[in-house]
C-alpha cells in the first residue's frame, strides 16, 4: 500500500483522502510524473485507460470521463509548485464508471540499481499487455520486497520457458554488441509507455531474451514513466556500463512530448 499524503481529485471536488485509501484490487490505473508541471505522453496514458475500460467495462463510456479527468489533473498540477507523481484510477461503483486522480511526492531518484532473479516464473495473462490493473501487482510487490531484503533494488521476472519479461514496475533493455534489445511481448508482462515510445526513437530488436543474453550484454537499463531511465549496475556478478547515449535520447524524447 502506498502512502497517500497529498490531495486527490474525485467526483468534481478536490479532497484530502483518508489515511488508508484503497488503490489496487481490480482497478485500472496509469501512473506518471510531471516535468516542470507538464506530463510526457499524456495521450498514451489516457489511451491505456481507455483500452482498460473497453476490456473490463465494455458497456461503459470512457470518453464521458476523459474531460473530467483532464480537468482534475490540471487542477491538481496547478496547486503545486514542484513536480509530483500522479495516478489516474478507474473503477466501477454502484454500477457507474468513476475515477480519481491521486498525487504523491516523488521518491528519491533511483540513479542506478542492481538486479536479482525472481524466485518464480511469470505466466501469461489474458489481459492485453498495455493495461495496468491492480491484480497484476500483488505477486510483483511481494517479490520486490523479498529482493530488497536481499540487498537488491530490483527483481527481474521470467517465463516458465526462461525468457526475460520485466522488473517490478519497469521494462528492461539490453545493449549487446551495439544492438539494443528488449523482450518480445509474451503476455507475461506490461508494455510501458516509455518502452513503447523509446523504440520509436532508437533502433530496437524485440526478441526472446534469456539470462545468458543478459550476462553477455554491455549495457542494461530499465524504463518507467516515473523513474525514467534507470541504469542497471550488476546482475549475478556481471557489471554493466552506463547508458549515456540512451539517457540523452530519453531527455530529448521527454522534451518533445510533454503536454
Amino acid at each position: 500500500m502506498e502512502k497517500q499524503e497529498l490531495p486527490i481529485f474525485h467526483k468534481k471536488r478536490i479532497r484530502i483522502p483518508p489515511k488508508k485509501l484503497t488503490l489496487f484490487k481490480d482497478r485500472i490505473f496509469t501512473t506518471f510524473r510531471t516535468y516542470n508541471g507538464r506530463v510526457p505522453f499524456l495521450k498514451d496514458h489516457l489511451d491505456r485507460l481507455e483500452q482498460g475500460c473497453s476490456y473490463f467495462y465494455p458497456s461503459e463510456d470512457f470518453n464521458a470521463l476523459k474531460s473530467k479527468i483532464l480537468t482534475g489533473l490540471k487542477q491538481l498540477i496547478s496547486m503545486h509548485h514542484s513536480d509530483l507523481r500522479y495516478r489516474i484510477t478507474l473503477y466501477v461503483e454502484a454500477e457507474e464508471l468513476d475515477f480519481f486522480v491521486s498525487t504523491y511526492h516523488l521518491s528519491p531518484a533511483l540513479f542506478e540499481c542492481d538486479l536479482i532473479r525472481g524466485r518464480m516464473p511469470r505466466y501469461p495473462s489474458s489481459v492485453p499487455g498495455n493495461i495496468k490493473w491492480g491484480n497484476n501487482y500483488r505477486e510483483i510487490f511481494y517479490e520486490l520486497k523479498w529482493a530488497q531484503k536481499q540487498g537488491h533494488q530490483e527483481v527481474l521476472f521470467f517465463t516458465k520457458e526462461g525468457f526475460i519479461t520485466e522488473c517490478s514496475t519497469s521494462n528492461i533493455f539490453l545493449i549487446k554488441k551495439d544492438k539494443v534489445l528488449t523482450p518480445r511481448f509474451n503476455k507475461a508482462f506490461v508494455t510501458g509507455v516509455i518502452r513503447n515510445n523509446l523504440i520509436k526513437y532508437i533502433d530496437v530488436d524485440e526478441i526472446d531474451l534469456t539470462f545468458n543474453d543478459l550476462k553477455e550484454s554491455d549495457v542494461v537499463f530499465l524504463t518507467n514513466s516515473v523513474r525514467g531511465i534507470v541504469p542497471v549496475t550488476s546482475f549475478e556478478g556481471k557489471s554493466y556500463e552506463k547508458p549515456s547515449k540512451i539517457l540523452n535520447i530519453y531527455q530529448k524524447m521527454i522534451e518533445e512530448n510533454c503536454e
